[in-house]
């Protein structure tokens, strides 16, 4: 009796008569027929409830695609979700870009420079880096670094100075390198701690300092006032 009636709920079971695809933001690095062909659905297909994890998976094997659902009305029309994985920063490699998100997920190499901040000095061994449709991250020390400039970055956002930063070099842990190119300006931030007191003490010379060139140096114990620019 059972396998009458799971016969025939399959059988009432609406094929696919449209598909729908709702994205997260209006700038998106994937299109939406890219997103229909990843799922390999098609109009005419009876999309069965087991499948569904199934096909999510299959689209989320892009880099960009951070997770997808799937889901289905009686009518046939099929709404495929979208979350997205954004570029936030980019790391020089082999003459070109590799562009990661803010979790340290890598989504593409790319000849194209964003507008945004590049990172030096992750140990990440990128030589045998392909880009497939496998998601691969930075390595555990590169993501506890990347922690912290996320952070960073926060607080310089709101201290209205996020757009001024080039390069931030994190070879060194305990002492953050920024590029301020547009300020004509290098600052050592140190090893991040206390970051909001010293992104004002930053933004103070830059203020004081506006039209010199020179190394901001924030990077001491702060109780000592180890603070100064020097003109370069």
């Amino acid at each position: 009796m059972a396998i009458i009636v799971a016969f025939i709920a399959i059988r009432l079971l609406p094929t696919v008569r449209n598909i729908e695809v709702v994205i997260d933001t209006k700038e998106s690095q994937i299109t939406k027929e890219q997103i229909v062909s990843l799922s390999g659905i098609k109009l005419g297909d009876k999309l069965y409830q087991d499948l569904r994890s199934t096909i999510a998976q299959r689209i989320e094997e892009n880099p960009y695609i951070k997770s997808a659902e799937i889901k289905r009305n009686l009518s046939g029309k099929v709404t495929i979700k979208i979350l997205l994985r954004k570029p936030a920063y980019m790391i020089n490699y082999a003459g070109q870009y590799i562009y990661i998100d803010k979790e340290g997920y890598i989504l593409e190499v790319n000849s194209v420079c964003l507008e945004s901040p590049i990172i030096l000095g992750f140990s990440t061994d990128f030589s045998a880096l392909s880009i497939g449709n496998t998601k691969i991250r930075l390595n555990q020390k590169d993501l506890e670094k990347l922690d912290m400039v996320n952070q960073i970055l926060s607080n310089f956002k709101s201290n209205n100075v996020e757009n001024t930063v080039n390069s931030i070099d994190v070879s060194d842990k305990k002492d953050f390198v920024l590029r301020l190119d547009g300020e004509g300006k290098e600052v050592h931030l140190g090893d991040g701690s206390d970051i909001n007191t010293r992104v004002l003490y930053m933004k103070k010379i830059l203020e004081s300092e506006a039209g010199h060139t020179g190394i901001i140096y924030i990077n001491g114990n702060l109780d000592e006032g180890y603070v100064y620019f020097k003109e370069q």
